[in-house]
């Protein structure tokens, strides 16, 4: 869990760090594809997280309105937090079977 944690912040931190660009239709729709397909493999072991399921309507939300920089800003973050999220749910799952 913690190192669960530390990579949730350290990609946070990334993000931040990064300079904002002008996002497009084309990148903003692959970030939330990538954000689609993490989510769904996080899914498929019953771990999403609440606020990843959020952040995926929002940036599709974003994505019809027209505001591709924030729609690519959310899906990217959803994929983090998926990504973490299925991380955290294989290790856990990994150390119940240690104590069985």
């Amino acid at each position: 869990m913690k190192d669960s944690l530390i990579a949730f912040a350290t990609g946070m931190t990334l993000m931040a760090a990064t300079p904002a660009l002008a996002a497009d239709q084309a990148s903003a729709q692959a970030a939330l594809q990538a954000a689609q397909e993490a989510a769904k493999k996080t899914d498929s072991i019953h771990y999403l997280w609440t606020t990843t399921d959020k952040l995926l309507k929002d940036a599709q939300a974003a994505m019809q309105a027209g505001d591709f920089e924030k729609a690519e800003k959310m899906a990217k973050e959803a994929r983090i937090q998926a990504e973490i999220a299925y991380r955290q749910g294989t290790g856990q799952e990994a150390q119940a079977s240690k104590k069985s």
